[in-house]
C-alpha cells in the first residue's frame, strides 16, 4: 500500500498487496539475506527517547484480543530477525477489523521498534482506551531516519476504511520526518521512555564498485534532514561535510532521496541509461515513491518522468502513481508491465514474454471463449468487465478511477441479423 495515496480518496486508484501468516512456529524461513548489501554501519550510538502515546475516540475493550494479536504480528514482521520484504522501514498489518502501521527510520535499529509494539501491546492488554492509539519518538529535529511510529485503529463499525486511513495518513507524516499532530479536545496522551539504537551510517550509501575513483562517498538525504544530521550519517564533523558539499544554497534546496557527498570526489550522476534493446531504463515502484523523491535519487525531473511514461501500461500519472508497478526511468521504448499473481488474460500474466512482433500488449493472453478482460487481467462477461472510460492520462491499461475499464473483447450490444433461410431444431 503507498503512504501518499490516500485509500478513502475516490478520485484515486489504491493498489493493495496483501499475504496471510502461513508460518505456525513462527521461524524465520528465508533464502535471502537479511541485511541490505548496500548498508553501511560505521558505529552504534544509543539514546533515552520521550515515546509520545495518545487515545482518542471510543473505548474498545471488547476488541483487546484482536489489537494484541495484530501488533504481535506486526512485531513479527518488523523484527530484525524476519524476512520476505525488502522494504522494512514500514508495516502495515489487518486482523478482524483491527488495523495498524509501523514506522521505522532507516537509521534506526529494528529492535528498537520490536522494543515500542512491546510497549504498545503491553499497554493493549491492561486497557483498550480508545478507538485510535498512536505511540511515536518523532520532532526534536529528528528526520524521518530517526522516527519511529506506531498507529493502531480500532473501527467501531465493520468495514470502516477510515480506520486504514488513520494508519495510513500517521505512517506518511512519520515518513516525511513529522509527528502525527493530536486533537486536545478529543485526546488522552501520556509519556514513556525508549531506548532508540542508531547507526551513524545506517542508510544506503550507494558506493558502488565500478564508480570511478574521483567519485565520492555518497548517502541519501532523508525527509527533514539538515546539514548537521547529514554530517553525523556521515560520520564526519560539519566542517568535512561543508567542504565535500560546497553548493552554496545546499540547506534551502535539500530534497529527499538525493545524494550528497560524505568524501572528496564528483557527486555521481545516477541519470539512468535506456537497455541495449532500446526500451528505456525500467524501475519497480516501491509503496514509499513519490515522483519527487524518484526524480532527486536519479537526477532527473518530475516533468521527464511523466513524459517518459505517456505509454507505460497502467501509468495513472505521478500523482495517482501505483505501487508494484514497472515505470520508465529514462527516454526508450514502453517497457513490458509487472505481473499480477492472479491475472488471468492481458500482458499481466505472470511469465508472458514481451512480443517480438507488431502485436499489442492488450492483446496477449486473450480469455477463453472471447470474454472481456479488464485493466486488472481478470475475465468477465458483465458490464464489470467491460466498461470504457478513458483516464485523464490515456495510457493503455489505465481507465477512469471507479471503473476497472477493459483492454480488449469489450462489447455487449445485441446484434441483430436476417432470418436463416432454413430452422432447424435439436431434438
Amino acid at each position: 500500500m503507498s503512504h501518499h495515496i490516500p485509500v478513502d480518496d475516490s478520485s484515486k486508484t489504491s493498489s493493495l498487496f496483501a499475504c496471510w501468516d502461513n508460518n505456525k512456529d513462527g521461524a524465520a524461513n528465508c533464502h535471502e539475506a537479511i541485511a541490505d548489501a548496500n548498508v553501511t554501519t560505521t558505529s552504534d550510538t544509543s539514546e533515552t527517547a520521550t515515546v509520545e502515546v495518545v487515545w482518542s475516540g471510543t473505548g474498545q475493550s471488547q476488541r483487546a484480543d484482536d489489537a494484541v494479536a495484530v501488533a504481535q504480528y506486526a512485531s513479527s514482521q518488523t523484527s530484525p530477525l524476519s524476512c520476505g520484504l525488502n522494504d522494512r522501514t514500514s508495516t502495515f498489518a489487518y486482523l478482524n477489523d483491527v488495523f495498524i502501521g509501523v514506522w521505522t527510520g532507516p537509521m534506526v535499529d529494528k529492535q528498537t521498534t520490536v522494543n515500542l509494539l512491546d510497549q504498545v501491546i503491553s499497554g493493549l492488554k491492561n486497557e483498550v482506551e480508545g478507538s485510535f492509539q498512536l505511540s511515536q519518538v518523532c520532532g526534536s529535529n529528528r528526520a524521518a531516519d530517526y522516527t519511529v511510529g506506531v498507529a493502531v485503529a480500532i473501527p467501531e463499525s465493520v468495514a470502516d476504511l477510515t480506520a486504514l486511513a488513520q494508519v495510513q495518513n500517521a505512517v506518511k507524516t512519520w515518513s516525511m520526518g513529522n509527528c502525527v499532530a493530536a486533537d486536545p479536545s478529543s485526546s488522552k496522551t501520556s509519556k514513556s521512555t525508549l531506548e532508540v539504537h542508531q547507526s551513524a551510517l545506517a542508510s544506503p550509501s550507494d558506493r558502488r564498485d565500478l564508480d570511478p575513483r574521483a567519485n565520492c562517498r555518497t548517502i541519501v538525504v532523508a525527509q527533514g534532514d539538515s546539514r548537521g544530521s547529514l554530517a553525523k550519517k556521515c560520520g564526519i564533523s560539519g566542517a568535512n561535510f561543508t567542504k565535500y558539499n560546497p553548493k552554496k544554497n545546499l540547506c534551502s534546496t535539500l530534497a529527499a532521496k538525493q545524494r550528497v557527498c560524505c568524501s572528496s570526489g564528483t557527486l555521481p550522476n545516477y541519470a539512468p541509461k535506456p537497455q541495449s534493446d532500446g526500451v528505456c531504463a525500467t524501475y519497480l515502484v516501491k509503496k514509499g515513491d513519490t515522483c519527487a523523491d524518484l526524480a532527486a535519487s536519479y537526477t532527473v525531473t518530475v516533468t521527464q518522468i511523466e513524459n517518459w511514461n505517456k505509454k507505460t501500461w497502467g501509468w495513472m500519472g505521478c500523482k495517482d502513481r501505483q505501487a508494484k508497478m514497472k515505470i520508465c526511468l529514462s527516454s526508450g521504448d514502453a517497457l513490458m508491465s509487472a505481473p499480477i499473481a492472479n491475472a488471468k488474460c492481458g500482458p499481466r500474466v505472470p511469465g508472458t514474454k514481451r512480443p517480438t512482433n507488431a502485436t499489442a500488449l492488450a492483446l496477449l493472453n486473450e480469455c477463453p471463449l472471447k470474454a472481456y478482460c479488464d485493466k486488472w487481467g481478470q475475465c468477465g462477461i458483465t458490464s464489470q468487465f467491460c466498461t470504457q472510460i478513458d483516464s485523464a492520462i490515456g495510457a493503455p491499461g489505465t481507465s477512469k478511477n471507479g471503473s476497472n475499464g477493459y483492454i480488449f473483447n469489450c462489447g455487449t450490444k445485441l446484434i441483430s441479423s436476417a432470418a436463416p433461410a432454413h430452422f432447424k431444431s435439436a431434438a
